[in-house]
């Protein structure tokens, strides 16, 4: 059974590894940022200015308010696709001062 477990482990390396899957994952990203970078921004903007108590709460408002607007809109992205363009998002982050 280990042996077999150890194939499989195997095999999704070797797939994850193939450039058709980075190529692919890069246009995933690339759609993603696209189409939600605008309610990014804001939602950083609004978690900033919010009273949360810890980043992980900023994190997952920022998560769900995202996430919200691209289901409204008829789009949905794996978890781990937010969770990259809030990242993306933060580090573009450049707030607007009056």
């Amino acid at each position: 059974m280990k042996n077999f477990f150890s194939k499989v482990v195997g095999f999704f390396q070797w797939l994850w590894k193939r450039p058709e899957v980075q190529e692919a994952l890069t246009a995933l990203q690339q759609k993603a940022w696209e189409d939600l970078k605008a309610i990014a921004a804001q939602a950083i903007a609004e978690v900033k200015a919010g009273n949360f108590t810890n980043d992980e709460e900023k994190r997952k408002a920022a998560f769900n308010r995202i996430k919200s607007y691209a289901i409204l809109r008829g789009k949905t992205y794996p978890d781990s696709i937010i969770n990259w363009i809030i990242e993306h998002a933060y580090q573009r982050f450049q707030p607007t001062v009056i």
